[in-house]
């Protein structure tokens, strides 16, 4: 059985999402990443890593954010499994007693 695909529309703005998201992810955690380092540094100011985590952390988790919304609409809605034995009529556990005859 084939999964629902999205249309065309959402399946480009899912990938458009998903550009822009990594986009603003990467560069923003990397500049993020680079401040908190250099105020790790031996003669740097620790109230640095705070500022840089305010100022830089907040995009950076909006571009993560915008990154799993696109892979949503990208991949579209997942149909759900049935779990095993719906429909079926129930079966006996097996025996290891030989078959009758």
């Amino acid at each position: 059985m084939s999964e629902p695909r999205p249309d065309a529309v959402q399946r480009f703005f899912g990938g458009a999402l998903i550009a822009v998201g990594a986009l603003i992810f990467c560069l923003c955690g990397l500049c993020t990443a680079g401040f908190l380092v250099a105020s790790l540094l031996p003669h740097a100011d620790r109230s640095f890593a705070i500022m840089a985590l305010v100022i830089g952390g907040i995009p950076t988790a909006i571009g993560f954010g915008m990154m799993q919304l696109g892979h949503a609409m990208h991949r579209g809605p997942q149909a759900v499994a049935a779990p095993p034995g719906d429909g079926e009529a129930p079966r006996p556990p097996p025996s290891s007693a030989p078959p009758p005859g």
